[in-house]
């Protein structure tokens, strides 16, 4: 999977190139809906593009705003939508969905009505057993009751996930057509605001893994998906390295970014923001975990947030940053990965009575995972704690990018990060300021993937140029 955003642009050129992109998707999708349009026809139902995950076919409440929003986003990105649009358009349309969906259209009061997609492991069951059909027809009409019973059980209190996904794609078409239709105001309406158009690309691959764990999130314009007018630019990116199972990865990246606005500390201490929406998601998490009778998924993390001058990262686990400054040499990494053959974390979790060894040719905490700060594992919660490590960077103008990358990357053999920073150097453009292309990102994975059998993602931002125009 690969996502590229829309190039940087200087002060002066940004209003002009924004407003280009703005229109380039709204001729797009005019083209696309040109016949309902024209004669004032109903848009047919939106059909989701995409099959959802067990976990999130059936959802909560509390989790509409997050899985609207990743619903929503991940639409417009595949409509190739500009980002500060975007995250516009999902603002919206989560301002309508939140204050007119009526829950009760969406509920599950009835195993059934998740057919195929979601059967309750106690009714996959059913069934099973004895062939001698010669207890009679009663025996089976009540088992039936019980599973049907069991499945009402289960799905008390929760919503039928692809109808809410559909209703929110329904409002964010909306959403959009109303924008076409006030063309003349939408400079209006929407945030040209922005100072910088951040070029940034994202490449995730399953290389020769079973699965695909990975998630990341390539979001610039943040502040715009906030309720609140007095939040400064912030963008964030992040990386989520699942283990065992993907899901610490994506309820990660569907939930960071809602639980991160919502903390009292973003406008004020981005930082403390950070760290303790780390700590608020493992909890979610592991709750959520616990509810589903003991998901053992966990996830390793690293987020970086850019305000102002300043770049704020947190991380947990082996996921790391690096920062390249200009020059053949200029590329370090910056974080210290949390893993059991640390001796520092080796005393820690010691001394919360727990043990590293070393198994299958590495440090494993209890035996099992190599690295020790995670979200989730709720098994080995004690002593994968999810308390993170933090740093903040002026941006100077000698800050070229950085790469947010999971240790697919990191641990490839014999690649330097010379040869990384070479790599991504040369996806530099000779036209508009030497911007790197939105092929850096593909470039460094397809590097690494050549001595790593892991799934890999990676994560490149330009930083050249920033610091100038602030």
């Amino acid at each position: 999977m690969t996502t590229a955003v829309a190039a940087a642009a200087s002060v002066d050129t940004t209003p002009t190139r924004l407003a280009e992109m703005n229109a380039s998707f709204f001729s797009r999708w005019s083209e696309q809906h040109q016949h309902q349009l024209t004669v004032g026809e109903e848009m047919p139902p939106v059909i989701v593009p995409w099959r959802l995950s067990f976990t999130r076919v059936r959802c909560t409440e509390a989790d509409i705003r997050a899985n609207c929003q990743e619903w929503i986003l991940r639409h417009l990105d595949d409509q190739a939508c500009p980002h500060p649009l975007a995250e516009y358009i999902c603002q919206q349309s989560l301002s309508i969905i939140i204050s007119t969906m009526d829950r009760s259209d969406y509920c599950l009061s009835d195993q059934a009505e998740l057919g195929s997609r979601c059967r309750p492991a106690a009714t996959a069951s059913t069934g099973t057993g004895s062939s001698d059909n010669s207890t009679g027809a009663s025996d089976t009409n009540t088992s039936q009751q019980a599973a049907h019973d069991d499945g009402e059980s289960e799905n008390a209190g929760l919503l039928d996930g692809m109808k809410v996904c559909q209703h929110a794609l329904t409002i964010c078409r909306k959403v959009c057509t109303d924008l076409l239709q006030e063309r003349s105001s939408v400079s209006g309406h929407l945030p040209l605001n922005c100072k910088w158009l951040w070029n940034v690309s994202a490449q995730a691959i399953r290389n020769r893994r079973r699965k695909m764990e990975d998630r990341h999130l390539v979001m610039p314009y943040l502040e715009i998906l906030s309720e609140a007018k007095s939040i400064p630019p912030t963008s964030l990116y992040a990386v989520f390295d699942g283990h065992r199972g993907a899901d610490a990865a994506e309820f990660s990246a569907t939930h960071l970014p809602s639980i991160l606005l919502e903390n009292d500390h973003f406008e004020s201490d981005l930082m403390m923001a950070m760290e303790e929406s780390l700590r608020e998601l493992d909890r979610q998490f592991i709750d959520y975990s616990q509810s589903k009778g003991n998901i053992k998924a966990g996830c390793t993390a690293v987020i970086v947030c850019v305000r102002h001058a300043h770049m704020y990262c947190a991380w947990l686990g082996d996921s790391q940053l690096l920062i390249a400054t200009r020059g053949d040499d200029g590329a370090r990494l910056v974080t210290t990965p949390h893993t059991a053959s640390s001796e520092a974390e080796q005393s820690r979790i010691d001394a919360l009575g727990g043990i590293c060894i070393q198994a299958s040719g590495s440090w494993r905490v209890s035996g099992q995972l190599a690295v020790s700060r995670a979200i989730g594992d709720c098994d080995l919660k004690k002593y994968l704690v999810s308390d993170c490590d933090k740093m903040s960077v002026e941006i100077s103008n000698d800050v070229d990018y950085i790469v947010l990358a999971c240790d697919g990357v990191w641990d490839a053999k014999d690649i330097s990060l010379h040869t990384m920073h070479t790599t991504i150097h040369q996806c530099r453009t000779t036209v508009a300021g030497e911007q790197l292309s939105s092929e850096a990102a593909k470039a460094l994975v397809d590097l690494a993937r050549t001595a790593s059998d892991d799934n890999i993602t990676a994560i490149v931002v330009d930083m050249r140029g920033y610091a100038a125009q602030l």
